[in-house]
């Protein structure tokens, strides 16, 4: 398996657990992002009620101006979800207490997961904005293979993981449809509108096209359109011929 290829995905039936096969949902922004996942928080613990049964991870707490925990803190507690705060910079004993948590949902940063496993979990922000997207994956993996039994993944739009996202979805799709998992609970939201080639291979020709397109300016809309791809395959791909850096500015 190539993780530098941005196509690369690991097959659902050599996954070690077991279960539905994931739920993907890609939003706009980071606030739309966390009521997707306050409403898949909802969904669960109507069925999951035991201490520490949903777990809802995140790579960063912050994004941009936004604080990410925060929210989905206040919004589960407008719901009326008991959740317990595993990374609070307010309670430094938080970690300890957590072995007698009896609330059915742990907030947690990815960070302060590693080492733990829970039955359900929503994992939110898969992008942090620091590090290149290697960095980024290593991470999400972390944050993924917490999960025991389901796993939500809820990502925004516009970053290279997005295009790997997107790879997965098309792939698991392929594999419902073939017969591969009958009767999991499937939820890939807008992949209706997926570029044709989205998830595709890229052949040397097409690497050509992609570089001489950049070279001439043309906008990342412009250039996904001509490949028709997402936008996050275009700097993804770019990223791996080294023709942009992580935060999309050209390298020299």
């Amino acid at each position: 398996m190539d993780l530098e290829d941005e196509n690369t995905v690991i097959r659902p039936e050599t996954a070690e657990r077991t279960g539905s096969l994931p739920r993907v949902h890609m939003v706009d922004d980071v606030r739309e992002e966390v009521d997707v996942a306050v409403r898949e928080v909802q969904r669960l613990v109507q069925e999951y009620s035991e201490p520490k049964d949903v777990a809802v991870l995140y790579p960063a707490s912050r994004y941009g101006e936004v604080h990410r925990v925060d929210l989905l803190e206040e919004k589960m507690m407008e719901r009326d979800i008991d959740v317990f705060r595993l990374a609070d910079p307010h309670r430094r004993d938080a970690k300890e207490e957590f072995i007698h948590a009896d609330s059915p949902v742990i907030l947690s940063s990815i960070h302060s997961s590693k080492g733990l496993e829970f039955p359900h979990v929503v994992m939110c922000g898969v992008w942090t904005d620091r590090g290149d997207a290697d960095v980024n994956r290593r991470l999400v993996y972390v944050g993924m293979t917490r999960a025991m039994e389901s796993l939500v993944v809820i990502s925004t739009e516009g970053h290279p993981l997005a295009s790997d996202l997107r790879s997965a979805v098309k792939e698991m799709d392929s594999a419902v449809e073939s017969g591969g998992q009958v009767g999991s609970d499937v939820d890939f939201d807008r992949m209706e509108d997926a570029p044709s080639r989205a998830g595709e291979h890229w052949t040397e020709k097409e690497d050509d096209y992609l570089m001489k397109l950049f070279d001439y300016g043309l906008s990342w809309d412009e250039i996904a359109e001509r490949h028709r791809r997402t936008e996050g395959a275009i700097k993804a791909r770019l990223i791996k011929l080294g023709r942009i850096d992580s935060w999309g500015r050209p390298v020299e």
